[in-house]
């Protein structure tokens, strides 16, 4: 068994933390462009999705080299799935309030609510 201790602060949580911080820019983003806000040709939505594209990129990375490098941390166990939470969740809400879900905002909801349990389990 490797007794190494593994640093808080390495590459995998760094881009664990990274993907955290973005969900509030791709959750403001979509806002900018929300009705009655002056939407500038929808740049805002392509912002949130290359903001989001890069959150899951992120995603990969990090895994792969958290287990390539030996990096597993008990806040990297935690963070890691908290992280793909708020992303996926951010989305399915912000899509849903701004009408962009299939089946319309307040049926996508229970589209979220149902989908709820896949959350829970990481």
């Amino acid at each position: 068994m490797d007794d190494r201790r593994v640093p808080l602060w390495n590459i995998a949580n760094v881009l664990t933390m990274l993907r955290i911080a973005l969900v509030p820019v791709f959750v403001a983003a979509l806002l900018l462009d929300a009705e009655g806000l002056e939407p500038q040709e929808d740049i805002w939505r392509w912002v949130a999705a290359a903001v989001f594209a890069l959150a899951v990129i992120t995603d990969k990375i990090d895994g792969d080299v958290a287990r390539a490098r030996n990096l597993v941390t008990d806040f990297g166990k935690i963070a890691d799935p908290i992280a793909d939470k708020l992303l996926i969740g951010s989305a399915l809400v912000m899509l849903s309030v701004l009408g962009s879900c299939p089946g319309g905002s307040p049926s996508s909801f229970s589209c979220a609510r149902s989908a709820s349990p896949c959350f829970a389990c990481g």
